[in-house]
C-alpha cells in the first residue's frame, strides 16, 4: 500500500489545487440564507464529477490489461495528461486578468438543486484537476495491489482531491464564525494569485507526469 500511496498522493495533491472551486464555495460562504446547505450541495456536484471520471479511467485501465497494462500503455496516459497541462499552463500565463467585477447582492431563491449543478459544471470545466485525476485513478487501478489496498488508495486520494470543494463547508460546519474569517482570509490570497498558482501546478506536474513517461518510452 505504501507505494501505491506514494506514487499516487502527488497527484492528488496537485488536482486538490484548485482555485476555481475554492473561490467558489468561499464566496458561497459568505453570503446569507442557507449558504451552509448550498455549499455542500456544490460539493456533491463536484464529487459526482470525479466519480463519473473515476469510473472512465478505471474502464481504460481494464481495457489496457488492467494490472497487467504494459509500461508504454502507462507512459502514455502519463505523457497526454502531461501535454494538456503544459498546454494550460500556457494558456493561464497568456490570458488577460479579467477586469474586476463589482460585487454582487446574494442571489435570491437560489437553492441546493441550483448549487448542485453549478458544483457540477465547475468541476467538469476544471481541465488542471481532471488532467492530473484521470492518470491517478488509471495508475491506482493498474497496480498490482489487492482489490482492498487498491480502494483505500483511491479512497485517500478522492478525500484529498475534494478538499477544496468540501474543505470550506466542512470548516464553517465545524468552527463557525472563526472558520469563516480564516477563510476569507485565504480566499482573498487565492483570489490575487490563482493565475500563478494554476501555471505553477501545470508546469511542475507536467514535469512531473512528462518526463519520466518520455524516458520510458524511448
Amino acid at each position: 500500500m505504501g507505494s501505491l500511496l506514494s506514487q499516487v498522493l502527488p497527484l492528488a495533491a496537485g488536482a486538490a489545487i484548485s482555485p476555481a472551486v475554492l473561490t467558489l464555495q468561499l464566496l458561497t460562504l459568505a453570503k446569507g440564507g442557507a449558504a451552509l446547505k448550498r455549499a455542500w450541495a456544490i460539493a456533491a456536484g463536484a464529487a459526482l464529477v470525479l466519480a463519473v471520471e473515476a469510473v472512465l479511467a478505471a474502464s481504460l485501465a481494464v481495457s489496457t490489461g488492467g494490472s497487467g497494462t504494459t509500461p508504454d500503455w502507462k507512459s502514455a496516459i502519463k505523457l497526454a495528461a502531461a501535454v494538456a497541462l503544459l498546454l494550460i499552463g500556457i494558456r493561464n500565463l497568456r490570458k488577460k486578468p479579467a477586469p474586476p467585477k463589482d460585487e454582487k447582492p446574494p442571489e435570491r431563491g437560489t437553492g441546493a438543486g441550483r448549487s448542485f449543478g453549478l458544483g457540477v459544471v465547475l468541476m467538469a470545466t476544471n481541465v488542471t484537476t481532471l488532467a492530473l485525476y484521470f492518470p491517478m485513478v488509471h495508475e491506482i487501478s493498474t497496480d498490482d495491489a489487492s482489490l482492498e489496498v487498491k480502494l483505500a488508495v483511491f479512497a485517500i486520494a478522492f478525500a484529498i482531491v475534494m478538499i477544496p470543494a468540501a474543505g470550506p463547508p466542512l470548516v464553517v460546519a465545524a468552527l463557525g464564525e472563526r472558520g469563516q474569517s480564516g477563510l476569507a482570509r485565504l480566499n482573498e490570497f487565492v483570489t490575487a494569485h490563482h493565475r500563478t498558482i494554476n501555471a505553477t501546478v501545470c508546469f511542475l506536474f507536467a514535469a512531473v507526469l512528462g518526463v519520466p513517461a518520455v524516458m520510458d518510452l524511448l
